[in-house]
């Protein structure tokens, strides 16, 4: 890299590589914005320098030692901790693989600040990094239930953003505490661990620029605490929380204890595990409770004052004692890409996320570049009834065939491991045959290559779509047992199969996963229940409202929802007026969503929004206010004299929010 040279702020990998001027005179800071870049690293675009002096290896000489004042002095000791890294294209660039530990002793306890850390995702990471002994310190915008689940469990978290938190003061100071009287305080953090949703400009960001503090996205800190573990990738459009829920549960039957992070709240991941006997150390009958081997790159921490680790915080996350991780591999921001995983599942391939992928061909080449990262010795499944996992196995064995002339294949003869498929139509490797729906549960047979496993087995959740999932779990599972290869006897098929259809029969759902809110009773004698759903594409609203037609046959249904990100809607307008004029007979669309911050006139939003209840036609309209929303949900529930009604609130932003209010409010 010629002295002088800008490296990226923010790459694609997910990490940061500080840029440093030419020169040692100071230059004024700049911001990375968002936008106009194309491939990994569309999310963060370019980056200008910093204000800092140049020094040490590459830097134009200075006398700054640690981390130095606050415009930012950088010295030989942070440099000589980045390393290169090559793309898959060949190209190479810098990241940081430590930083500088200032006023730190060798015993003191790590630290990890989460920007972000109210968010499903990183709530998540939280819980797992105080259970593996660090100091958790993070912020959010907003309060609410799983920051207080992280404060109970240790951490330090601060609402609003600020330079202070990073610093540690902020944090030591909204928990009451005296000054002085925490790590945070003294020390920088290790690292800063940002969410998909936090800008580039934001001020703690910015700060881990200043000070030269690791900075690593979602996706590239969750490849760095899955290292050395044995992964299990669940990954899809849509459909990847559920499949991971089950497939953890299912793997926990299996192997006695697991380690999961999944997108969504899972009721039975908080319910209390005894310590279990280590396969290890079976003879000796010692409990392990840690994972004693630390090549996930977290340093040992501090156990708490019983010795072992804290409980999941967050129901999104099972910490477990074996080598096992289970995760769900989202392809937003292309996070799953700093995944190696030895196992996985691709449940579905379909456009989503306008404001990453400009084309079907950038998410097909993003999905292609996540199998390649499947261990050999490993194996993946996919949905065989889904048009877009087609096109990827035709791809994988269009790739499988050109290397197998040229060289020596892998020897499942697939390029990266065993594929196999799974789905309802005939040729699938793995098919449900004989499926019935009643009620709220869904049975079926289990076929594997045209010989059927076992009885019949059911789960305690609607929908074809999660039969599907259901399926895909239980298709891994085997190959799991198997050692991801297909030479696996009937008798162990058929175990493989009844073990998971216990787990599955259990199967209690995930949170805004079609999930019920809760029944209540009209004085006329009318009953009305309240349905939350995470279904924010098309293809979701669709398969939601086909599951809950089928379970409340014959009820009226009142539809809410919520848009998520106008650059979305607008794309995928005509299928989502197709879906919700099918799904019910009034409708009300809400304000759009956006996640994250935008220059885009509301005006604008509204606009779209309100064109979107026009061509729905029927009694859909456009109510902006949540208030508003939940007034006239509950108005029309109320005019249907003596008849029972389902209320099925769609979304992935506030929309939760808005179904309890609707439920409280009956």
């Amino acid at each position: 890299m010629a002295r002088g040279e800008a490296t990226t702020a923010l790459s694609g990998e997910g990490r940061v590589s500080v840029p440093v001027p030419a020169r040692a005179k100071p230059r004024s800071r700049t911001v990375p914005r968002r936008g106009g870049t194309s491939g990994r690293g569309r999310g963060l675009a370019k980056s200008r320098p910093c204000r800092a002096e140049g020094t040490g290896r590459y830097g134009g000489g200075g006398e700054g030692e640690g981390r130095g004042p606050l415009d930012g002095v950088y010295d030989a000791s942070t440099f000589h901790m980045m390393e290169k890294e090559e793309r898959p294209d060949g190209s190479r660039f810098f990241r940081f693989v430590g930083g500088q530990k200032s006023g730190r002793t060798a015993k003191s306890q790590r630290r990890v600040h989460f920007v972000g850390i109210g968010g499903a995702g990183l709530s998540n990471l939280a819980s797992l990094a105080l259970s593996r002994g660090w100091l958790v310190t993070g912020s959010d915008v907003k309060d609410g239930p799983r920051l207080d689940r992280l404060r109970e469990a240790g951490a330090l978290v601060a609402i609003g953003h600020a330079e202070r938190n990073v610093l540690g003061s902020g944090l030591v100071q909204q928990q009451g505490r005296p000054s002085g009287s925490g790590a945070a305080e003294c020390t920088l953090p290790d690292a800063i661990v940002i969410s998909s949703a936090v800008s580039a400009d934001n001020v703690e960001v910015r700060s881990a620029l200043k000070y030269n503090v690791p900075l690593y996205k979602r996706g590239a800190w969750l490849g760095r605490v899955t290292k050395g573990h044995d992964a299990v990738a669940m990954a899809g459009t849509h459909g990847k929380t559920t499949t991971s829920a089950m497939m953890a549960l299912v793997l926990e039957r299996c192997y006695g204890s697991v380690t999961a992070i999944v997108g969504g709240e899972v009721g039975q991941f908080s319910r209390p595990r005894e310590p279990r006997q280590d396969r290890d150390k079976e003879e000796e009958g010692e409990a392990v409770f840690d994972d004693e081997r630390d090549s996930s790159g977290w340093e040992e921490g501090e156990a708490g004052a019983s010795g072992v680790p804290a409980a999941a915080v967050g129901t999104g996350s099972l910490i477990g004692s074996s080598n096992w991780f289970v995760l769900e591999a989202d392809e937003y921001d292309r996070a799953f890409l700093d995944l190696h995983s030895k196992y996985a599942i691709v449940t579905n391939v379909e456009l989503d996320h306008l404001d990453i992928y400009e084309s079907e061909d950038e998410v097909f080449a993003a999905f292609e570049e996540f199998l390649e990262n499947v261990s050999e010795d490993g194996a993946t499944v996919m949905c065989g009834d889904d048009p877009g996992c087609r096109i990827l196995l035709e791809k994988r064995t269009e790739i499988s065939s050109s290397s197998s002339s040229s060289s020596s294949s892998s020897p499942s003869g697939n390029g990266n491991g065993t594929i196999q498929t799974y789905g309802l139509q005939e040729g699938n490797d793995w098919r449900a045959t004989d499926l019935k729906v009643e009620g709220g549960e869904c049975s079926f047979r289990v076929e594997y290559k045209g010989k059927p496993l076992g009885t019949r087995l059911t789960i305690p959740v609607t929908g074809t779509h999660n039969v599907l999932n259901a399926l895909g779990a239980i298709a891994l599972a085997a190959l799991v047992q198997g050692r991801g290869t297909s030479e696996t006897s009937a008798e162990e098929l058929e175990r493989s199969v009844a073990s998971s259809a216990e787990v599955l029969a259990e199967f209690q759902g995930v949170e805004r996963r079609c999930q019920v809110i809760g029944e209540k009773e009209g004085s006329d004698g009318g009953k009305c229940v309240v349905v939350s759903d995470y279904a924010h594409h098309p293809t979701e609203v669709q398969a939601t409202l086909e599951g809950v037609r089928g379970r409340y046959d014959g009820r009226k249904l009142v539809v809410v929802f919520e848009p998520h990100t106008l650059s979305r809607l607008a794309y995928f307008f005509g299928e989502f007026v197709e879906a919700l004029a099918e799904g019910g007979e009034n409708v009300v669309v809400s304000q759009v969503f956006e996640p994250i911050k935008t220059w885009i006139s509301p005006k604008v939003k509204q606009a779209i929004a309100e064109d979107l209840a026009a061509e729905i036609g029927l009694n859909a309209r456009y109510i902006h206010d949540a208030k508003e929303v939940v007034a006239e949900v509950v108005a029309e529930v109320g005019s249907t004299t003596g008849e029972d009604t389902v209320v099925l609130v769609l979304g992935a932003g506030q929309s939760h929010s808005i179904a309890l209010d609707i439920f409280d409010a009956l």
